[in-house]
């Protein structure tokens, strides 16, 4: 059973292969749409009661037909998608057998653009954060449950989390996370949108989406607050990119959590750093240059005990065009030599980012799952989106 808009926005009620439309402005009689057929029904709370037989056969291929029209048509007037993937989406209502019982591609795309052109789309980009309204619609999961997880309504530290409840119960289950903010594909306005992911069956699936306004501690102190609200588990690991900010907020939030860098940021890390120095080219050109920066980034996989030591042995062998990488290195994963042979703390600790453990225990040391997730989203996801149009696609993906 569902209700319907006619061509002539009058509603329609599709029950049991008939179609009806209210009796006299009825609010509980409906009758058969066909004017010669004496059928009718009435509204008794939520259930139909037949009160008069039709003279005709059903046809629930007009009814499917319908049902396919009306979501195109809410789609279009409520989306920006574009006419293929409204289709599509409309498609997943209709079984195989029923697909002849809708319009073909092209009616289905004209009658999209029909209705836009005649229609304003809602919904329009806020201009600040202040604008955000977010509907009731966009709150909800497409099951009815609840997806808004918290909005905390600020016109400059603006933060929305997004969740359902059994999204929320893998990840409190999951004993193993990986957090990792993605900038492309932030809605407009936010900086970021950062994604929360729980390992279930062994792969990395997005359980929170946060769209963040900034990358200050003090945020993702209030994101990781909200989530522990929500949750009674707490994970053994986490592993994060390499932003200080969340290293230090996930130390206060979740003190007996050990926290590890993910040895695919540590990668990205090195790279960006050999690209910033200018040495792209001598990587590619000169076998030496690029021997030496391999086996640097390699000191993630070996020991811990070690790391130090062979550090050392490559900072006596490698070229002097690498001095300024080398320097970059120790100050940022070593530890710069300071009085009586000690090393000053490096900006993450050695035990963060050395995947050797994690190796021999079999835990996740890198987040190939959650980095898949993160390329298929770009590629169908919308630039520079709306919140309105992100949320909608979050919808989807969850």
């Amino acid at each position: 059973m569902s209700i319907v808009k006619s061509s002539r926005n009058k509603d329609q009620l599709l029950l049991d292969g008939f179609r009806y439309r209210r009796a006299n402005k009825s609010q509980s009689i409906w009758r058969c749409y066909k004017n010669n057929c004496a059928g009718r029904v009435r509204c008794d709370g939520l259930q139909y009661v037949n009160v008069t037989d039709h003279i005709h056969a059903p046809c629930p291929e007009e009814l499917i037909a319908m049902e396919f029209k009306s979501k195109i048509v809410d789609s279009a007037v409520t989306s920006y998608y574009p006419p293929r993937r409204i289709i599509n989406e409309a498609l997943t209502i209709v079984s195989k057998d029923d697909g002849t019982a809708v319009p073909n591609y092209t009616s289905s795309q004209r009658t999209i653009e029909r209705k836009r052109r005649k229609k304003d789309i809602p919904l329009p980009r806020p201009k600040s954060f202040d604008d955000i309204m977010i509907p009731d619609g966009l709150k909800v999961t497409h099951g009815g449950g609840r997806f808004l997880l918290y909005d905390n309504g600020s016109s400059s530290k603006r933060i929305i989390i997004l969740s359902s409840d059994d999204d929320l119960d893998c990840l409190s289950n999951s004993e193993h996370w990986h957090s990792d903010g993605t900038f492309k594909i932030a809605p407009q306005l936010f900086e970021q949108l950062y994604v929360i992911f729980g390992y279930v069956c062994g792969r990395a699936l997005p359980l929170v989406y946060c769209m963040v306004s900034g990358t200050a501690e003090v945020l993702y102190d209030e994101i990781f607050g909200v989530i522990l609200q929500h949750i009674s588990g707490r994970p053994k690991t986490i592993s994060i990119d390499f932003e200080k900010a969340v290293e230090n907020s996930i130390k206060q939030s979740l003190p007996t959590t050990s926290i590890s860098g993910c040895f695919f940021h540590f990668k990205q890390c090195l790279w960006r750093k050999i690209k910033n120095l200018g040495l792209q080219q001598s990587f590619v050109d000169n076998s030496e240059v690029r021997r030496c920066l391999k086996t640097i980034g390699c000191l993630a996989l070996i020991p811990e005990q070690y790391v130090i030591l062979e550090f050392e042995k490559l900072q006596e062998t490698s070229p002097d065009s690498l001095n300024n990488f080398l320097d970059y290195f120790e100050d940022t994963f070593i530890g710069r030599v300071i009085r009586n042979n000690r090393r000053r703390a490096p900006r993450f600790a050695i035990k963060m980012w050395n995947c050797f453990l994690r190796l021999d225990q079999d835990l996740p040391r890198t987040n190939n799952s959650s980095e898949g997730w993160n390329r298929a989203i770009k590629n169908s996801a919308r630039e520079n989106p709306s919140v309105y149009e992100s949320i909608t696609d979050l919808k989807i993906e969850q």
